[in-house]
């Protein structure tokens, strides 16, 4: 059976099937290495800083579980695809990304593994999900220390 991803409801896939997808992230997880990141061939990466650029990047709210964590993210369903899809980009992040230990200051995140992707002045990364229900890739640029910065960074600027 072929299921069309652009009309699934991701939230009530992973709803319902929780322990089963919990158990594939933790999979995952557990068996990243550390890594530097691989070179990516530069027809990819030229086609990955033209797809960037047309996002509506959103920067994370300054309250709540993100105050000492700003950066950016773009929800799937608002992906442009006109360059390529959400999928193809997350299938990049993962194919070549640096794997490194977690230096942020979420507790419940402190010395986890993360995949991370540098394009521009940016390190991109994705749900660590299965690609059917991940519905987030988010960006962080190391220079940016407050939210302020990342809502004043320019839309088509990598």
């Amino acid at each position: 059976m072929i299921i069309e991803t652009d009309l699934i409801d991701r939230d009530n896939l992973y709803k319902a099937n929780k322990g089963y997808y919990d158990k594939l992230y933790q999979e995952r997880y557990d068996n990243l290495i550390l890594r530097e990141e691989l070179e990516i061939p530069q027809e990819i990466r030229s086609k990955l800083e033209e797809a960037i650029v047309l996002q509506k990047w959103v920067t994370v709210k300054s309250d709540g579980d993100y105050a000492t964590l700003p950066h950016q993210y773009v929800v799937r369903k608002n992906w442009n695809e006109k360059i390529i899809s959400f999928n193809f980009f997350c299938e990049i992040i993962r194919q070549y990304c640096s794997v490194e230990i977690w230096k942020g200051t979420l507790k419940n995140w402190a010395g986890r593994k993360g995949e991370y992707l540098r394009i521009g002045n940016f390190k991109y990364w994705d749900m660590g999900y299965p690609l059917e229900i991940t519905t987030i890739i988010n960006r962080e640029n190391k220079i940016y220390t407050t939210h302020e910065e990342y809502k004043n960074h320019p839309q088509e600027s990598i």
